[in-house]
């Protein structure tokens, strides 16, 4: 980066101000190279099918949308008992409601295609190991089933 300094005593020239930008690398990873063999593009797209399904999950949108499913159907059955209730407020909590169901809905389907994609890579990667006879990677997928 270049900025002008202060005015020099001589001749009123300006001077210049550098600065020096340290940038630390923790890890490489290489996304595509000609050595790469077929199983090693495949391990990198597993790895960032996972990056990406894990981004995703740590958001938490799904235990949200349900807290917030929750209770609106709970204001909702609380506002059907009341006599005085407008119909406009019944209506704009039946629309939340359906809007937050769609919200749901395809969270819940966007996180399944990511999966069934980490999936499609994993099987591509074994096949491609039983048909070189060999593993070029040391990747592998373990998975777990577990609720909050």
């Amino acid at each position: 980066m270049r900025r002008n300094a202060y005015l020099s005593e001589r001749q009123n020239q300006k001077k210049s101000q550098y600065y020096k930008l340290d940038i630390l690398v923790g890890k490489l990873t290489f996304t595509n190279h000609p050595l790469f063999s077929t199983e090693d593009q495949l391990a990198v797209k597993l790895k960032t099918s996972l990056r990406e399904y894990k981004e995703r999950v740590d958001i938490a949108l799904i235990p949200h949308l349900n807290k917030q499913l929750n209770e609106l159907n709970q204001e909702y059955r609380r506002m059907s008992l009341q006599y005085d209730v407008l119909p406009k407020e019944a209506e704009l909590i039946e629309k939340e409601i359906r809007n937050t169901q769609a919200l749901l809905k395809k969270e819940s389907e966007d996180l399944q295609e990511l999966v069934e994609k980490i999936y499609k890579t994993w099987e591509d990667i074994k096949a491609q190991r039983v048909s070189n006879n060999y593993s070029s990677t040391t990747v592998r997928l373990n998975v777990r089933d577990y609720m909050r």
